[in-house]
């Protein structure tokens, strides 16, 4: 239920957000201390984000029957019940860490998860653009880090532009992690759509088609790329990061237009499989490059 197939993008989207923010804090070296505090924070963030796909299950058991019959839920492996209880467990350590480190944490995930508990109960099913609330509820992450990491938010040591005391590298990586996951969404949509078209789920790809969709996807792609090659030049990250984000983002623009080619709820469902991997290298890339600032070179 936790979504294992893209379980590495839901680790290292908190885990590059928390590098990101220490390295635009007053943090210039991390002690053992410090990473029991910080793996604390990635397994609440995981928790938050995984708990939301428990939900969305207990949702749409009648539509999953249809496209994904082999989930717990549909195909009886647990009850309703037990998942609910289940979810509830994650998001309530989920709440009890973001507490912990600060009431601003704290209230930035309760509006993200009111927010995806709205999509999943009620929005998801009468409008085609519910994949927005999504990625914004996703994109909180890398806000509610920052502010777990800097409650005060007064360690500007960075940045000398900054929005609502957030560095500028935060927003872009807040849009970024946005605008990507509506592309993410709709590929997992597309792959959806025979079910949600037999529950007569008034989804995207529903109401405008699959094609319409796989365009809208690769447009959304192309400016969470514009917004990583901000990111590179706000952040000064090295040219390797640089590098990586060009080459993944060429793999996956030409899986974007194979999709485009043949718009098919199959190659909807590889889209999304792709795009988690994307996302991972693209987090993953951007950790080793900070760390390594941040600890060999004491930045």
């Amino acid at each position: 239920m936790l979504r294992p197939e893209i379980s590495i993008m839901d680790l290292t989207l908190p885990s590059s957000s928390l590098i990101l923010s220490l390295y635009y804090s007053a943090y210039n070296y991390i002690s053992i201390n410090s990473l029991l505090y910080l793996l604390l924070l990635i397994i609440g963030s995981f928790f938050a984000i995984t708990s939301s796909y428990i939900f969305n299950d207990c949702i749409d058991i009648d539509v999953d029957t249809i496209n994904l019959p082999e989930r717990p839920l549909p195909s009886g492996l647990i009850t309703k019940i037990e998942a609910l209880f289940y979810g509830l467990i994650l998001i309530s350590i989920s709440f009890i860490i973001a507490f912990y480190f600060s009431i601003q944490t704290f209230i930035i995930l309760l509006i993200s998860f009111l927010i995806i508990i709205y999509y999943s109960y009620y929005v998801k099913r009468i409008n085609p653009f519910s994949f927005l609330l999504v990625g914004i509820s996703y994109g909180f992450v890398p806000i509610g880090i920052w502010t777990s990491i800097n409650p005060l938010n007064i360690y500007l040591l960075r940045s000398n532009i900054d929005i609502f005391f957030i560095p500028i590298p935060c927003i872009i990586f807040f849009l970024m992690v946005c605008i990507t996951d509506f592309s993410f969404s709709l590929s997992g949509v597309c792959r959806d759509i025979i079910g949600d078209k037999n529950r007569k789920i008034q989804t995207f790809p529903v109401v405008y088609n699959i094609l319409i969709t796989s365009k809208i996807i690769l447009l959304f792609w192309i400016i969470g790329f514009i917004l990583l090659t901000l990111l590179y030049f706000y952040s000064k990250l090295d040219i390797i990061y640089l590098i990586i984000i060009i080459l993944s983002n060429i793999w996956l623009f030409i899986k974007c237009l194979h999709f485009i080619k043949k718009a098919t709820p199959l190659n909807g469902k590889k889209l999304f499989l792709n795009g988690s991997l994307y996302r991972s290298i693209i987090f993953i890339s951007m950790i080793i490059n900070i760390l390594l600032k941040m600890l060999l070179f004491n930045i």
